[in-house]
């Protein structure tokens, strides 16, 4: 927001873009990195930043993912098939100090994505309560542990637009709930 401040006073209409940004904890290997990278990315669409260049590659040396790369695969391809966050930003807040949640609809599907990121060495069990969406009986769940490959646990139930999270320690997980 102080930068949005900054270029509306002295630069009206201008962009935010972040060069060669990189916050890997000086190990790219770590799982955290991976959650610190999906916060990030949360970050970057919650303020509308037009462009951000990851510095250098989410890939070790073999070309095997890093932790980073899962965040990115979160958001833009969690079932290889092209499902990841949506594509317009809407309000999502966690009273929880270390979590952070980031909600999207998807224009093509008219879905509510939700990213939820358990920063906490201990599991989440909190409700989350879907706020001006129809929610269909049940949100599907792709979710990273440890930096590993996206799983798709049991998908949630959703009753009176309320889902009981469930999240691992040091997890991140995507739910997408189509419209009913």
């Amino acid at each position: 927001p102080r930068v949005r401040q900054w270029i509306a006073d002295e630069y009206p209409g201008t962009d935010v873009c972040v060069s060669e940004y990189n916050w890997d904890l000086n190990d790219a290997a770590n799982p955290v990195a991976g959650l610190v990278e999906a916060d990030v990315l949360g970050l970057f669409g919650k303020y509308g930043v037009r462009l951000a260049a990851y510095w250098t590659t989410p890939v070790d040396g073999n070309g095997a993912p890093e932790p980073a790369y899962r965040a990115f695969q979160l958001y833009r391809n969690a079932d290889g098939l092209g499902q990841g966050f949506g594509d317009t930003s809407v309000t999502a807040a966690s009273p929880l100090a270390k979590v952070a949640i980031y909600g999207a609809l998807d224009s093509s599907t008219g879905a509510l994505t939700v990213l939820v990121i358990n920063k906490d060495t201990t599991p989440l069990a909190a409700p989350l309560a879907l706020q001006s969406f129809d929610a269909a009986a049940t949100a599907k769940v792709f979710q990273v542990l440890e930096g590993g490959a996206p799983t798709t646990p049991a998908d949630y139930a959703v009753a009176a637009n309320t889902i009981a999270l469930a999240v691992p320690a040091h997890a991140m997980q995507l739910l997408v709930s189509p419209k009913r």
